[in-house]
């Protein structure tokens, strides 16, 4: 079978980068901006890589960025999974903030207030995008990888957050539910091992998930959440923690900060308050109550804790480390001062 996409351009210059390592196994190597033509779709996807520097076979993490992201907002935490051994590829959807001024946009490629057909369809396209990656593994290790440096075919996991926790979501089985008119239609892949949701969507009508749609999602999830992850109309961790609670048990793990919000599971440095409530004013307007002063404990400390748990849950699902496992079973993770966290198995 012919390659349906090529690699046909770096954008940035000196895209080949490396991290020193600490207190970790392996070095960091990194692609930029790797644009990929899918000839089947007509259309162009473009992606970027963190890896080990270092000869072997490593498994593969697809993570989907938030609507209106890019590829790059993942960078750091795919940095902490790139030193454990983990080959990490981070596309930038369609939706993204364009990074390419040729494409002539001048601001994110999305509605401000999406309907929930715009919803539907965006998931669709973003599950194709992943699917699209994992079809062509071979051609990105062969045209985007040192030699020496290979993907592994078979140990695969995807990761999201937010939007993208939702895209995850589908692609491990939670169930979408068909717009009026339309045919169910199912767009699970059988290829990843595990799936990691960042600030995941429960049950909502408006993005087609009823409460049941994790009835079939048998295979190992962890989600991480917290107090401050704000959703939607005021809904908070609770309502984030539903994928975790409703589907099967068996492989499934939850991390939980009080203090946790989206932003501070990708970014070290965030210490920004955020939302801690939202108010729906008419159909087409929230106002939101912000906190008065930033979340206390440092923002960095909960980015650390994520790193290291889910770092974890890769070795778990993907290198099958009783070490690692036995870890997650003993809840024996380092924690900086003053974070509040609970580690749940089901």
């Amino acid at each position: 079978m012919k390659p349906n996409w090529l690699i046909i351009c770096s954008l940035l210059a000196g895209s080949a980068l490396s991290a020193v390592l600490y207190a970790a196994e392996y070095k960091v190597g990194a692609r930029q901006d790797l644009v990929m033509v899918d000839l089947v779709r007509y259309q162009d996807l473009t992606i970027d890589i963190v890896y080990p520097d270092a000869q072997g076979t490593f498994p593969v993490i697809l993570f989907s960025h938030a609507e209106g992201g890019c590829g790059k907002d993942a960078r750091d935490l795919a940095m902490e999974w790139a030193k454990k051994g983990f080959i990490c590829i981070l596309p930038s959807h369609i939706d993204m903030v364009p990074i390419r001024p040729s494409q002539g946009l001048a601001q994110a490629a999305f509605p401000h207030f999406p309907s929930k057909s715009y919803q539907y369809q965006n998931a669709i396209q973003r599950v194709e995008d992943l699917k699209f990656i994992l079809d062509s593994l071979e051609d990105i290790q062969n045209s985007a990888l040192p030699q020496g440096t290979r993907l592994s075919r078979v140990r695969i996991g995807v990761g999201g957050i937010s939007f993208g926790a939702y895209v995850a979501q589908l692609l491990g089985g939670a169930k979408l539910e068909p717009l009026p008119g339309a045919q169910p239609r199912s767009v699970e892949d059988p290829r990843p091992m595990g799936f990691l949701l960042l600030s995941p969507q429960g049950a909502d009508d408006s993005l087609s998930l009823s409460e049941q749609a994790w009835d079939q999602f048998t295979r190992p999830m962890m989600v991480v959440t917290g107090g401050l992850d704000m959703g939607p109309s005021g809904m908070g961790g609770s309502w984030r923690k539903q994928p975790f609670e409703r589907s099967p048990a068996g492989g499934k793990l939850l991390l939980w900060f009080d203090h946790g919000m989206a932003k501070s599971f990708l970014d070290p440095h965030s210490n920004a308050a955020m939302p801690a409530s939202a108010v729906e004013i008419g159909p087409r307007a929230r106002v939101y109550a912000v906190p008065a002063s930033p979340p206390e404990p440092s923002q960095q400390g909960i980015f650390e804790l994520t790193a290291e748990a889910t770092s974890l849950f890769w070795q778990c699902m993907l290198y099958d480390s009783n070490k690692a496992k036995k870890t997650i079973k003993k809840q024996d993770l380092e924690t900086g001062e003053g974070v509040s966290f609970q580690f749940a198995t089901r």
